[in-house]
């Protein structure tokens, strides 16, 4: 009894506090939130089927052993060789004074 009290005092205050900021509220400024709450709204759906989706490519999840990125014969995850990384620094160049 003292929960659904306590949870009704507490959805009537918010819906008091809710009347009384949208009341002082321009139209603009209600149009706006709005606006960003359905679209929160709108995108939730699609995020959780990509979730469900993802979860249910990758399948359970293996308890074998660990294989890691290091797995190809070159030592990158299958990528082949890397490309040098070569770095220049600006004010070494031939016939700059310093």
């Amino acid at each position: 009894m003292f929960k659904q009290l306590s949870f009704a005092a507490v959805l009537g205050f918010v819906a008091v506090m809710t009347w009384q900021i949208l009341a002082r509220m321009s139209m603009d400024a209600l149009a706006m939130a709005m606006g960003i709450v359905l679209g929160i709204g709108a995108g939730l759906p699609v995020a959780l089927l990509l979730l469900a989706a993802e979860r249910r490519r990758s399948g359970p999840p293996r308890e074998h052993g660990h294989t890691g990125m290091m797995t190809g014969p070159t030592g990158y995850g299958g990528y082949g060789q890397q490309p040098p990384v070569v770095v220049i620094t600006p004010g070494a160049y031939a016939g700059q004074d310093r």
